[in-house]
């Protein structure tokens, strides 16, 4: 018979000193003895649990597609070499079957004419999809009871190393260079300031490797704070668990982190493209044809640079002259004194009032902290007096401590919103009050954001003038003309009323076109303002 010898061990079992060598080396001597010719031998280092994953059965197959009237039989050492899932064996025998070819054990051989053997290979098969199960649940409740104890067994991240620790157990081991990059990235993207894809560009500038979407995923891994997440298993729940390897970051800028990934973050303008020749690009409209406005820079003959806005109908201005326009649209908005003084006490009045709920918010937190320190020595004095199992103790205070960081991170953020509102509000208002000036003084990225916040709608750009239908609602409350707000003196306080709920609707917050992303600075808490002016 013209043989095909096939020997298999999975990368554990070759650890254990399991041996291709020594398999071929029977099968050699069995086909002698037979007097089989062997024709082709395959060696392979993978697991038997599908014959999808195996490269060299792979090539076992396309040699018998390619030479099948020469291929009279596959032999294997034992059957758990061939298989060890029943099912998927059973319907690769058929396919050799059909093909005129045999498959067969050194060591269980079976009569295949005989009906009765096909009961023996079976049993065989069986056997090793048994041994296969038992092999991965030990691996399962290993890996479960390693990752309980709070050693990691995967891949390091990003910003670690594989390590081994007492015992031989598995941890994680800081590589400085790397991890300064994660701690950088964590801080920034919490502060809301800035995107994630704009801090990872920037980043990329300094070395830093990563794509955008493996960026994001790093964002969410808790194995930074030092904790372990437990996946669900069997009847326990997925739980967090203190990990045996340092930090690169604190639990509250990771759940800050959360928060902003999660939506709750400043819409800021991140150009795609930065080009600091021209801070307007993408905010014009061009009143001959309304068409919207990018810009670009030509050589002329003499090699020099012109810079222009245009749109693709080919209007195009000279950018020193849009510049221009722009700084006197930014000139004719000045500011009523009476209004402004008026938009100071309301706005103080709003502040607080939000100080005064936050204060008793203050009080509850640490009520419930102190609440859930005590839910948790109630449930050490449970374990000690042997009440409760140790299982049954981890998840409660799991739970606990979960509650605890949230809230220990939500008074945090309470208690560091002492923000001078005063002081902020003075500086913001003599700013605004002279745009043009605040507005030449800012780097790219703030003049695009004050552009973003005074403007909620493009800009319409000619040969002549700037010019826009719309600003932003509290900065049009603030250029009001005085007649506007003494028209009855006698209603002092309803009109302060209506101006209160004009400042509370809107804000310094601009509508939001679909054009564009709008930075919104005066949304409570201030510190957005101290970004925009500072």
């Amino acid at each position: 018979m013209n043989t095909i010898i096939y020997a298999r061990v999975s990368t554990d079992e070759q650890a254990k000193g399991f041996s291709l060598d020594y398999q071929i080396e029977v099968m050699n001597k069995f086909c002698d003895m037979k007097g089989f010719n062997i024709i082709k031998t395959f060696k392979e280092d993978e697991s038997a649990k599908d014959f999808g994953g195996r490269p060299e059965w792979t090539n076992l197959r396309a040699y018998i597609d390619a030479n099948r009237s020469e291929v009279d039989l596959v032999l294997v050492q034992k059957w758990d070499r061939y298989s060890r899932d029943i099912y998927t064996a059973l319907g690769m025998l058929e396919e050799f079957r059909l093909k005129g070819v045999q498959v067969n054990s050194v060591e269980q051989w079976l009569d295949m004419e005989i009906p009765e053997s096909k009961m023996m290979l079976s049993l065989y098969l069986s056997q090793g999809e048994v041994e296969r199960h038992k092999i991965s649940a030990r691996v399962k409740d290993g890996n479960y009871k390693a990752l309980s104890s709070g050693y990691y067994i995967n891949k390091a991240p990003y910003g670690y190393k594989n390590i081994k620790i007492h015992d031989n157990k598995p941890s994680l081991k800081i590589i400085e260079e790397k991890a300064g990059f994660i701690k950088e990235a964590f801080q920034r993207v919490s502060t809301g300031v800035e995107s994630a894809e704009y801090v990872l560009n920037s980043l990329k500038k300094r070395g830093f490797k990563m794509s955008k979407s493996n960026f994001l995923r790093t964002l969410r891994k808790v194995v930074y704070t030092g904790k372990i997440i437990v996946p669900a298993y069997k009847k326990d729940e997925e739980t967090i668990v203190q990990g045996h390897h340092e930090a690169i970051i604190d639990m509250e800028t990771y759940q800050k982190v959360q928060s902003v990934l999660n939506g709750k973050r400043w819409n800021g303008i991140i150009p795609s493209h930065r080009n600091e020749l021209f801070p307007l690009r993408n905010y014009l409209i061009c009143e001959c044809c309304g068409g919207k406005m990018t810009a670009s820079s030509s050589k002329g003959r003499n090699n020099k640079k012109h810079h222009y806005y245009h749109c693709r109908n080919k209007c195009r201005i000279r950018r020193d002259e849009v510049h221009s326009m722009f700084s006197s649209l930014l000139t004719s908005l000045t500011f009523n004194d009476e209004i402004i003084n008026l938009y100071r006490t309301i706005f103080e009045d709003v502040v607080k009032k939000e100080k005064r709920q936050n204060l008793g918010k203050i009080d509850n937190l640490k009520k419930d902290i102190d609440n859930l320190y005590s839910q948790i020595e109630n449930i050490e004095d449970r374990l000690a007096n042997n009440d409760i199992k140790v299982e049954t103790f981890n998840k409660i205070v799991e739970r606990y401590e979960k509650d605890l960081r949230n809230k220990k991170t939500e008074l945090s953020v309470l208690k560091k919103d002492n923000t001078p509102i005063k002081n902020y509000l003075n500086n913001a208002l003599s700013l605004v009050n002279n745009l043009n000036h605040l507005y030449e003084a800012s780097s790219y990225e703030d003049k695009r954001a004050i552009i973003g916040v005074i403007f909620p709608e493009k800009i319409t750009i000619s040969k002549t003038e700037c010019r826009t239908t719309n600003v932003n609602t509290v900065v049009e409350l603030l250029c009001s003309i005085d007649g506007e707000f003494r028209e009855n003196k006698n209603g002092t306080n309803s009109e302060k009323s209506d101006l209160s709920r004009s400042v509370l609707e809107a804000g310094l917050e601009p509508a939001r076109p679909k054009e564009h992303r709008i930075l919104s600075p005066a949304c409570l808490p201030i510190p957005p303002l101290e970004h925009l002016f500072y």
